[in-house]
């Protein structure tokens, strides 16, 4: 698990780590915009470093804070369009933060077993050759 907390000082190391990973949390700050309309750009930097899409969660934080400056007519519009999860949540409180952790690693098995399963199916051997003679 890597926490880069969006700084842009961390943002040209982030894009080695989405190489491989099963699941992203996308976090943002509901009391600030700009945190919001940043996302575009992390969704388009995971997809440009994954092979695969990994399942991506958004996570809408400091739901303690009375005065939001994203509307929940947003969040569901933009998760709409990506067929995000959406969760909101307090790291002050801890109001769910373990259902969201949760949530993700029960969703990362189960993807885990989509595709193991989707591998049975591959033969690796090679056909062994019959000869065309009579003996």
């Amino acid at each position: 698990m890597w926490d880069t907390a969006g700084q842009e000082t961390y943002q040209s190391i982030t894009a080695p780590y989405f190489r491989s990973c099963n699941g992203v949390i996308l976090v943002f700050d509901l009391t600030d915009r700009e945190s919001f309309t940043k996302l575009g750009y992390w969704i388009d930097l995971i997809r440009d470093n994954t092979k695969e899409t990994p399942i991506i969660f958004l996570v809408g934080n400091k739901v303690d804070v009375g005065q939001q400056s994203v509307t929940d007519a947003e969040v569901a519009s933009f998760c709409s369009e990506h067929s995000f999860v959406f969760f909101k949540t307090s790291a002050v409180n801890g109001e769910n933060v373990d259902e969201v952790v949760d949530r993700m690693i029960q969703q990362m098995v189960a993807e885990s077993h989509v595709r193991r399963e989707s591998l049975h199916g591959v033969s690796i051997q090679a056909q062994e050759e019959r000869s065309k003679g009579c003996c």
